[in-house]
């Protein structure tokens, strides 16, 4: 099966010169994590991420901050003819969960994503088996946290320091001691913490 047959076809775009507050009130209205951004022929220029805008907006505020500021240019894309198998190891490699469908003069004809392979597959679109299906979807979303994982991993973190041993202390006057003089240990008291209830 082809891209084509699960991709979405009506989606949200921005431009390179909206506000910083109109890609976040776009994601927002939307319900959307991240915007293709486009030119003023429709051509897929770059892309940007609800975390984009977070870090942006941390750091610099909504106000006077566009879109091309913040974008992502070197992006991944699919074609409506590619197959779904092809898409899925795009996404590994590029540890992303979705990608902008393209047609052949670069404009932006839809969106891929990991939710719409689940749906499609949920659907009975999957030429394999569910199970099978299901079981590739799974390795492509691991692969994915885990490209995920390196791009942000801070490095080898210092090793956890070993609990120092707590010191032995004396035995009070007048309590049981072993043959070193620290106080013994007493034997637990043979009580049950859990009681059968009655049966009604």
């Amino acid at each position: 099966m082809f891209v084509k047959d699960a991709m979405q076809r009506f989606v949200r775009a921005c431009h390179a010169e909206d506000s910083l507050a109109e890609a976040a009130h776009l994601l927002w209205e939307h319900d959307r994590e991240c915007a293709p951004v486009v030119d003023a022929k429709g051509r897929l220029a770059a892309i940007i991420t609800a975390r984009d805008i977070y870090k942006a907006a941390h750091t610099n505020g909504h106000g006077d901050v566009k879109v091309a500021q913040v974008m992502v240019c070197d992006i991944a894309t699919a074609r409506p003819d590619e197959s779904l198998t092809s898409v899925q190891m795009t996404m590994r490699t590029r540890g992303v969960r979705r990608l902008p469908v393209v047609d052949g003069d670069g404009r932006l004809i839809g969106l891929i994503s990991c939710e719409d392979l689940c749906r499609w597959i949920d659907d009975g679109g999957a030429i394999l088996s569910l199970h099978d299906a299901a079981s590739q979807l799974v390795a492509t979303i691991a692969a994915i946290e885990r490209a995920r994982n390196r791009a942000s991993d801070p490095g080898p973190l210092p090793p956890l320091l070993a609990p120092s041993a707590s010191p032995s202390r004396p035995a009070p006057a007048g309590a049981p001691t072993d043959t070193n003089g620290t106080a013994a240990k007493m034997p637990a008291a043979a009580t049950s913490s859990t009681r059968a209830l009655p049966r009604g």
